[in-house]
């Protein structure tokens, strides 16, 4: 027979309830039982409730708890249990990542990990046939806008990433699919393409604040292929040191690749396209990068109201209205330090300033109007040291102007090191 108990304690060490299971081995199967225990004189909720009081649990969502308890205590308790399996004191805790959730489909989420999780974002494989024409396949990134396709920190000068671009798009952008990609061309006319079909955006991550950059986010850990997404790009290489590039990416039906299609099934196709353009130039002396970004999503304004009445316990943040246009631009540009005084003793130094614009509610059809709090303008000055090919110190100095104007604006001083490297290509 085991016993596991499991309990909640608040801030001031106080308990709060605590739930005992038991089971044994039986003919046919095994017994269960389950004992709740709950103190209540104590002084106030556990930190998870203060945080958010819409995450206290009303009886209704108590009484579905044990309901999908009853049916899922046979996966989740014994692995809990084999992880206290030979351990020197079985009264002692033992650090793990349990998590037991009502999804908003009514269907529950069940993770039990001794450790962290790990973000995978290539694990493909690829055959290169000729140098025209190759394909790959799995899970891959997603070349749509500057960033998504150079988002190594050496390939931007800020601490962090041009911030209009991974603000309305997800970044780094994977999925999972198949990709076709090769050179056409030679010398002054060289181009090259990708062209892909992957996984769509999710409906329910859509937004106010980031309008797509959270589309990519599901609560399950998997994408849904129901409606899967068009990906074009093309990259102009015939001239040294310059690079001019465009994307395009269509999803025909963003909802049906939502966590429960039905909230959006009456509303029909809900598509979404985005158009960028970027070019960076690399000489001896600079390096210039620019991009621009532009969203167009269909039905926005009934997207806005299904994501509102998604309910309160919803993992996503229900922010709206959904904007039917996004849009960003930028360019930064760079003065090579080492360069220009013509000597490698000149350390590799690199002031820079950046220039952005971003607004995830550009054109908003829904009643309630945009709103203006996301309409920004930033200027970001500061200096990169390259100390080695792939390892660049950064410190700037961002100011950002909300609205227009119309609000205070936000000042903010960062550092940071970064270094990039594969840890295994073959």
């Amino acid at each position: 027979s085991h016993v596991i108990v499991e309990g909640v304690f608040n801030a001031k060490g106080e308990f709060v309830d605590s739930t005992v299971h038991m089971w044994e081995d039986a003919e046919g199967g095994l017994n269960h039982i389950v004992a709740g225990v709950a103190n209540t004189r104590c002084s106030e909720p556990p930190a998870f409730v203060l945080e958010d009081p819409s995450a206290a649990p009303a009886p209704e969502d108590g009484a579905a708890h044990s309901e999908y308890e009853a049916s899922r205590w046979p996966v989740f308790l014994p692995a809990l249990y084999h992880l206290w399996e030979g351990h020197p004191d079985p009264s002692q805790n033992v650090p793990c990542d349990l998590t037991v959730e009502n999804t908003e489909n009514g269907d529950y989420e069940t993770e039990i990990e001794k450790g962290g999780e790990v973000a995978l974002e290539q694990f493909h494989i690829t055959r290169l046939i000729l140098p025209e024409i190759n394909v790959r396949v799995g899970h891959v990134i997603v070349p749509v806008g500057l960033t998504n396709s150079h988002h190594e920190p050496v390939n931007f000068f800020g601490t962090s990433r041009p911030e209009g671009e991974t603000k309305i798009i997800p970044s780094t952008w994977h999925e999972t699919g198949l990709e076709l990609f090769g050179t056409l061309g030679k010398g002054w006319a060289t181009f090259d393409y990708q062209a892909m079909v992957v996984t769509g955006l999710n409906a329910n991550g859509f937004d106010r604040k980031t309008w797509a950059g959270s589309g990519k986010t599901s609560i399950f850990e998997y994408d849904n292929f129901t409606s899967p997404a068009y990906v074009a790009r093309v990259d102009y290489r015939g001239v040294p040191g310059l690079r001019v590039g465009a994307s395009w990416y269509f999803c025909n039906n963003i909802a049906a690749n939502s966590d429960k299609r039905t909230v959006y099934s009456r509303y029909g196709d809900i598509p979404v396209r985005i158009y960028t353009v970027d070019a960076q130039y690399i000489n001896r002396f600079l390096t210039f990068r620019g991009n621009c970004i532009f969203g167009n999503l269909g039905k926005s304004d009934k997207l806005s109201q299904a994501n509102l009445n998604l309910g309160n316990n919803s993992p996503y943040t229900r922010a709206t209205p959904i904007a039917k246009k996004a849009v960003s631009y930028g360019a930064e540009l760079g003065l090579n330090l080492q360069g220009i005084a013509g000597t490698p003793k000149c350390p590799a130094l690199y002031p820079f300033a950046r220039y952005e614009y971003y607004n995830p509610q550009e054109k908003v059809i829904a009643r309630q109007g945009p709103d203006d709090r996301e309409k920004v303008g930033m200027w970001t000055a500061g200096l990169n040291w390259k100390a080695l090919p792939n390892l660049v110190f950064k410190a700037d100095y961002t100011t950002r102007k909300i609205g227009g104007g119309k609000y205070n604006s936000e000042n903010e001083f960062a550092i940071g090191v970064a270094y990039i490297g594969w840890f295994w290509s073959k």
